[in-house]
């Protein structure tokens, strides 16, 4: 499966699958922010465009530390 095209809260449901907070209010205009509630070191911020672009998206997964495939099973 392509990370392309996936809609911001098809991306926000599955993070909040995995674990993870979304917090709005928190970001730049109407941006999210994403933590995990037991180790706040690993966050990023969800921006608000919807398809969330392919590489934003790639690296937010890098940033909190998801795998692709893990991901992928919780679209």
């Amino acid at each position: 499966m392509t990370l392309r095209n996936i809609p911001r809260r098809k991306a926000a449901r599955a993070f909040r699958k995995l674990g993870f907070e979304i917090i709005s209010g928190r970001g730049k205009g109407s941006h999210e922010l994403i933590i995990h509630p037991a180790d706040h070191a690993r966050r990023a911020t969800l921006p608000a465009r919807d398809p969330v672009a392919a590489g934003t998206l790639n690296n937010i997964l890098k940033r909190l530390v998801i795998t692709r495939d893990d991901f992928e099973q919780a679209l």
